[in-house]
């Protein structure tokens, strides 16, 4: 009660000093405040900054996103750029390994990137101007199921090619490199892994799917006990809780040794259900984006 007083007290001073001010502005020797609060509506790659920080991120919650062409040779990897030169970060992994969920959840849109669970649906490198600040490169997934066909022969000719040019000329700077986190690395992880690795390309390993890690689980209906009412018990929850998260460290560890990831670089659990997964992300990205060079990233 004593604390509400205090704060609600004004000296006599300070009652003379606020109508002296309200005398002012009726006579018009002083301008009213601006409202703060503008119905102008905001621009786009503006955003105001997230709560409890006072920075603008490359990547906002709102975007301004467009689509600046598409390399389809390694002739058109080394041709000069007909957009403006900014700092520039690819996307790569594996087919179907979420690149386009991820890409359309990362910048607010739903169709900057179609998602399709058919493989091979990105055949060039598509790139993306960001609010005038940042590139982001699409490339063609790798590791198609099944026996070898047209699509393992195109990869072999044209795709592969394609991105490793990419990666070695094309002056990226940094890249994201997705896995499924459900799925054991494979040969041709490894491989794409050591070709960044050999490029000298800095690059941040983001385990997507990272909400779908028990969906066997739930399919089978095991591993979660219910009341007569069929609903999940508050002490299930809560071992359900302890199970992912157990699950989540197990994944991880399990990708990160198949790569030889070196202990001191990170990784980014990611799920398009996720807001704070977004937010770590932008938040990564804006630090390579701002950093000096390849070099700069990988301090």
């Amino acid at each position: 009660g004593g604390m509400r007083l205090q704060r609600g007290f004004q000296t006599s001073a300070q009652v003379c000093a606020r109508r002296g001010k309200t005398q002012r502005r009726k006579a018009g020797d002083e301008p009213e405040a601006a409202d703060t609060k503008s119905s102008e509506p905001k621009e786009w790659g503006k955003e105001e900054p997230e709560e409890g920080t006072t920075k603008r991120f490359v990547i906002n919650r709102r975007n301004r996103v467009k689509k600046v062409g598409s390399l389809t040779s390694i002739q058109e990897v080394k041709d000069p750029r007909t957009h403006a030169k900014l700092p520039e970060i690819c996307v790569v992994g594996r087919t179907n390994a979420g690149k386009s969920s991820l890409l359309n959840h990362l910048l607010g849109h739903d169709n900057i990137a179609k998602a399709s669970s058919r493989a091979g649906k990105t055949t060039a490198v598509d790139l993306f101007v960001v609010n005038d600040k940042l590139v982001l490169a699409d490339l063609p997934g790798y590791g198609f199921k099944g026996p070898r066909g047209s699509l393992h022969k195109k990869w072999d000719r044209v795709w592969w090619p394609l991105t490793a040019s990419y990666i070695k000329h094309s002056g990226v700077k940094a890249a994201l490199l997705l896995l499924d986190v459900r799925a054991p690395p494979t040969e041709d992880d490894v491989f794409v892994m050591e070709e960044l690795r050999a490029a000298a390309l800095p690059t941040l390993l983001v385990l997507t799917k990272d909400d779908r890690i028990n969906d066997r689980v739930e399919q089978k209906g095991h591993g979660v006990r219910t009341n007569e009412e069929g609903e999940p018990l508050l002490e299930a929850r809560v071992e359900r809780a302890v199970s992912d998260h157990r699950a989540r460290g197990w994944l991880a560890q399990r990708v990160r040794g198949a790569l030889e990831w070196p202990p001191h670089l990170p990784h980014l659990h990611y799920s398009i259900h996720d807001p704070k997964a977004r937010r770590k992300l932008r938040r990564w990205m804006d630090t390579m984006t701002h950093a000096e060079g390849r070099e700069g990233v990988m301090e």
